[in-house]
C-alpha cells in the first residue's frame, strides 16, 4: 500500500529551521546565533550578487554559508586542521565554492531592472 505524505512546502519552513534540521539541533539554543549567522550570509550573497534583498533562488546558499561557519566556530583563522590521520584544509574565502552559481545568477538575472 503506498502512503502519501503532506510535507510542508520549502517556503513554509523557514531558514532558521532549515538549518537547525541540516544540523541536526532540535532545541532553541543555537537560534539566535544561527540566525546572526544566516543574516551574515545573506548579507554576503546580496553583497557579491548587488542585491539588497536575498532572492528565494539563493537563499539555500545562504544557509549553506551559516552551516559552514557555525562549524568553524572556534575554529577561525585556522587554514588547516589534523585531528589523527584525518586533515581538513579550510578555504580561506567561504564564497569560492559558490562562485560559478553566484556568476550563472548574475548573468542570467542581469537583464532585470533593479529598483531601488
Amino acid at each position: 500500500m503506498f502512503t502519501s505524505f503532506n510535507f510542508p512546502k520549502e517556503s513554509e519552513i523557514n531558514a532558521l529551521n532549515r538549518i537547525k534540521i541540516k544540523l541536526g539541533l532540535n532545541d532553541g539554543n543555537k537560534d539566535e546565533l544561527l540566525t546572526v549567522l544566516f543574516d551574515d550570509a545573506s548579507n554576503l550573497v546580496c553583497t557579491y550578487i548587488n542585491s539588497d534583498v536575498l532572492p528565494n533562488k539563493l537563499s539555500w546558499m545562504a544557509e549553506e554559508i551559516a552551516i559552514k561557519r557555525f562549524r568553524r566556530i572556534g575554529a577561525e583563522g585556522i587554514k588547516s586542521k589534523q585531528i589523527d590521520v584525518i586533515q581538513k584544509t579550510f578555504d580561506e574565502n567561504i564564497l569560492s565554492e559558490y562562485i560559478v552559481a553566484l556568476d550563472k545568477y548574475i548573468k542570467e538575472n542581469s537583464n532585470k531592472l533593479r529598483l531601488f
